[in-house]
């Protein structure tokens, strides 16, 4: 017996007319879904390197067989993306083509969108956008009190179809335990909190405040460099800018050189890790004899330890 036609079938071909069909390849369904966390203060290139990063996410890698990606980006500045085309955030399902596009914070009556709106807007970003890359900037502006808190786990933890997630924060402090839970990297500039403070919700603290001493080191010595006048404004510009990744999973820092990552594991150790020192100073071998000589023979080992951590590669997850 033949099916009756209803309204709601008629309608549901018409939203699909002139749709490509979404595929989703091999790759798309067995790819895990990275979230990447995005730290600095404001003036320090974070959306400038977020653009970097998207040109190399929509990029075909023939050496490893990875495909481009397509982004949308909520620009809830109205100014970070200017260069992507604009979309409704009503068709957001429509989006097939590997190309980057941008949501602006604008209501349908023409007016700026309210903090209930933006939080609507990201949901259905979310919900509707699948295998592709979301970035999300300046979310601590919006996402405030519990409602906003709900919509963040809601962000990493509820991801799908191959859905990666790039998140801005001006600082250390607004980062939840949630987003460091499931968190895949950490792009770190400089940013002003005291890490030591937050230890007990960051996971493998270690690694993140010895990257956060790897940027301190490199940002203060651009401003005194800038200050003595032995730069030029536009290269105090892009020094202060500097940055590292932190791969999360594998518990590896990237993006600075060997010995700038044995200074900051030598002042690591000297302010935060010396019970480990006191502890080491204590062990024996099987002679009941004093494996370390002394405090100075402890700290090298214990660097040459963290330096299995430290790796050369990409300067972008995106391009590994």
């Amino acid at each position: 017996m033949k099916k009756e036609t209803t309204n709601q079938d008629i309608e549901q071909k018409k939203s699909n007319r002139g749709r490509k069909p979404i595929t989703y390849s091999k790759e798309d369904l067995e790819r895990q879904p990275m979230l990447v966390l995005v730290c600095g203060e404001t003036g320090v290139g974070k959306t400038y390197r977020n653009v970097t990063e998207i040109r190399h996410y929509m990029k075909d890698d023939a050496s490893t067989g990875r495909k481009g990606r397509k982004v949308l980006a909520f620009d809830v500045n109205d100014d970070d993306y200017p260069m992507f085309p604009t979309v409704s955030p009503f068709h957001i399902k429509a989006l097939t083509k590997v190309q980057a596009r941008r949501i602006r914070p604008i209501a349908k009556s023409g007016q700026n969108m309210s903090i209930e709106e933006k939080r609507e807007v990201v949901q259905r970003m979310v919900n509707q956008f699948k295998n592709g890359l979301l970035v999300l900037e300046d979310l601590d502006k919006y996402m405030v009190g519990a409602k906003g808190q709900t919509v963040v786990g809601l962000l990493t933890t509820n991801r799908h179809n191959g859905l990666d997630i790039m998140i801005s924060h001006q600082s250390i402090a607004k980062i939840t335990t949630t987003e460091w839970q499931n968190c895949t990297w950490l792009r770190l500039h400089h940013q002003v909190d005291d890490v030591s403070r937050y230890e007990s919700r960051i996971p493998n603290y270690f690694l993140v405040r010895i990257a956060t001493y790897i940027v301190d080191e490199q940002y203060n010595l651009a401003n005194n460099a800038f200050a003595d006048g032995s730069i030029s404004k536009d290269e105090y510009k892009k020094r202060r800018s500097f940055f590292v990744y932190v791969d999360m999973r594998r518990l590896k820092i990237r993006g600075c050189s060997r010995d700038a990552f044995i200074r900051s594991c030598k002042k690591f150790i000297d302010t935060e890790d010396q019970r480990k020192i006191r502890m080491m100073l204590q062990e024996r071998d099987h002679q009941d004899k004093p494996l370390y000589k002394n405090r100075s023979a402890a700290t090298v080992k214990l660097i040459t330890e963290y330096l299995r951590h430290h790796e050369t590669g990409p300067n972008s997850p995106f391009a590994s």
